[in-house]
């Protein structure tokens, strides 16, 4: 994973990325950095949380961030769409899975959802998290 962070941003924009990881899907922790970040940085740091599929947990830092640490409005637009997205597209996949789920048991098994959205649960803001393998918009 390293290795995808160093060709997407610079050593300063890997740390600020790995710090509001660590925040995290738990909203645990501040974010320390020593000068402010750039409309650039946040780009680049944008676009290595689209590519990690961690969109939505850096998103949900932004509350534990100071107004001068936040990413330009534009950018924080742009985020709130595509966050809004997710939202949407979790609600359609919770509802055929809820579905499936039902015509599975009237048929007599019992599924058991071992990924995807069976971990969104763990997360404090379970309808953000991205599926690595379903993705509709």
């Amino acid at each position: 994973m390293y290795q995808v962070y160093n060709n997407l941003m610079d050593n300063k924009n890997q740390e600020v990325f790995l710090q509001l990881l660590r925040i995290g899907p738990w909203g645990k922790g501040t974010l320390l950095i020593r000068q402010p970040i750039s409309n650039k940085d946040w780009s680049q740091i944008y676009s290595c949380a689209t590519t990690q599929t961690v969109r939505r947990v850096i998103f949900d830092r932004f509350v534990h961030l100071e107004e001068s640490q936040l990413p330009p409005q534009s950018l924080r637009l742009q985020w709130t769409i595509r966050i809004v997205q997710i939202e949407r597209c979790n609600y359609k996949m919770n509802t055929v899975l809820a579905s499936q789920f039902k015509n599975f048991t009237e048929l007599g098994l019992d599924p058991i959802l071992q990924k995807g959205e069976g971990v969104a649960n763990w997360y404090l803001k379970p309808e953000h998290r991205v599926c690595g393998d379903i993705l509709v918009f």
